[in-house]
């Protein structure tokens, strides 16, 4: 007969099984929670970060490129690709200065530290070398490269690989693009190449693809790309598609670097893409021309996404190193007047040269052996489909001073003007042929599923140094490493 304690006993055990078992399955869970987590993590994607710098590209312009695209659409496209990835501003101003220059402000993006307009990735008080997020990059095994409008020597990309106490020295700065390392380089900027830096970069030790027009560029396909397509800088955008001028557009480069530098990469890579010749546009006072620019910015912006969303481990960081020109969206023509709220896109979209086109065509005396008032009328309106400007009798005066006589020293003066009077019949204004202290939007997408990444990024107002000590953080970077390896290193030809 079994007894009340037998039963409470068996009652008892039972329990303490129940509890043994219930324990080891937790145990079990965790531990397979664990080994997930670990699988994941040896299995998961090397980072990549892509970073697009608009030089110049100040909010207005955006504005602007956004409006005649909507213009040019018959408002089917309303947004710049641009637009929804948009989370905060940075501040521009240099260690020197509260307007910066490209190179100022491409130290700041390349090294995480500010130094004086000018520089080019050197400390402002030692005059010393600052390590640059490509140089780390290396260490690591990363990829690295730029594909750019301007000149592969120009102040922002520049910094990426090369010091120089002055941005004028492109030649010393070319000098040092080799032992860097990248795998893409694509660009303008032949003149600074000499005949040895070209067969330097294609021996066995660099091997390179050195190609020096848009076919043999498509026509890579593995390896590295050092890709010098003209003497200063690339064509505007304007004058590539009406001159059918047959050179890469930044889309091509951006889809030729991403092809290349992805390929059998199991360590991740650092691309820096610029739209460099919105600033350029700007300078000229050039609204048409810049808008063209921008409409290829933001096209290679969208590659970049696309890419980046494929993939599923990259990073997207897009801002600019300044704002060119000061623009203004509804100038006030005369200031006897009233302001009339307006300004007219459709008016810009009309225009199918650069200024910059106008100006050297208008100063090349083989073309036009002598120069008036009504061959420069005459000869804008040929490139404005039906737009009949008339300049003002001020602003031929001085169009006819900088004209008289015609040398280079006087076409970029000329060149400014034009564009600013042109850019005036939409009500487009400009404050100044440089640049200014305002800050620039800064816009951010990540693919993968690092945390840190998808929810602390960088975001609001910030620092344009923060930009380069983020980007460090996520890939592991450590720049002091390199501004130490450097130290020795003369920045000076």
């Amino acid at each position: 007969m079994t007894n009340q304690f037998d039963i409470e006993s068996s009652h008892k055990s039972s329990s303490r099984k129940k509890k043994i078992i219930i324990a080891v399955i937790a145990i079990l869970m965790v531990a397979l929670l664990i080994l997930d987590k670990d699988e994941h993590h040896i299995a998961s994607k090397p980072l990549n970060i892509i970073f697009m710098i608009g030089d110049g590209f100040g909010p207005a312009a955006a504005v602007m490129a956004r409006a005649a695209m909507k213009q040019r659409t018959n408002g089917n496209i309303t947004s710049l690709n641009l637009d929804k990835y948009l989370v905060g501003t940075v501040r521009t101003y240099s260690s020197s200065s509260m307007v910066t220059d490209s190179a100022a402000g491409a130290t700041a993006y390349a090294t995480g530290h500010k130094s004086y307009n000018g520089a080019i990735s050197v400390d402002p008080i030692k005059m010393k070398p600052l390590g640059t997020l490509f140089e780390a990059a290396q260490v690591k095994g990363i990829r690295t490269g730029v594909a750019v409008t301007t000149r592969i020597s120009d102040a922002t990309p520049a910094c990426f690989f090369a010091h120089a106490t002055s941005r004028k020295s492109e030649d010393f700065i070319i000098s040092q693009l080799l032992e860097k390392n990248l795998t893409v380089a694509l660009g303008g900027g032949a003149l600074y190449f000499n005949k040895t830096v070209f067969e330097n970069a294609a021996n066995a030790n660099n091997n390179y693809k050195v190609v020096r027009d848009r076919e043999a560029m498509l026509n890579v396909t593995e390896g590295k790309i050092l890709g010098v397509f003209v003497d200063y800088d690339m064509p505007y955008e304007i004058d590539r598609i009406n001159q059918k001028i047959d050179v890469p557009t930044l889309n091509e480069m951006t889809v030729k670097s991403l092809e290349l530098i992805n390929q059998n990469n199991e360590n991740g890579f650092l691309l820096m893409v610029e739209g460099s010749q919105i600033d350029i546009a700007a300078h000229s006072n050039d609204a048409a021309g810049q808008i063209w620019e921008t409409f290829q910015f933001d096209q290679a912006f969208q590659t970049v996404i696309d890419f980046a969303k494929k993939d599923g481990n990259t990073l997207v960081i897009v801002t600019a190193d300044h704002e060119t020109g000061g623009i203004t969206l509804g100038m006030q023509p005369d200031p006897k007047e009233y302001p009339q709220y307006e300004w007219h896109p459709e008016t810009l979209l009309k225009l199918n040269a650069s200024a910059h086109y106008m100006a050297t065509q208008l100063f090349n005396t083989t073309l036009f052996p002598t120069i008036d008032a009504t061959i420069i009328t005459n000869y804008v309106n040929a490139h404005a489909d039906g737009l009949n400007i008339t300049f003002t009798s001020d602003e031929m005066n001085l169009l006819m001073f900088f004209a008289t006589p015609r040398n280079d020293e006087k076409v970029w003066n000329f060149e400014q003007f034009l564009g600013q009077y042109i850019s005036r019949r939409a009500w487009v204004g400009f404050t100044t042929g440089g640049h200014t202290g305002v800050d620039v939007n800064l816009y951010y997408y990540y693919s993968g599923d690092d945390e840190d990444l998808q929810e602390d990024h960088i975001r609001a107002n910030v620092e344009n140094i923060d930009v380069a000590n983020f980007i460090a953080k996520a890939m592991d970077l450590d720049l002091p490493a390199m501004t130490a390896k450097y130290a020795n290193f003369v920045p000076s030809p």
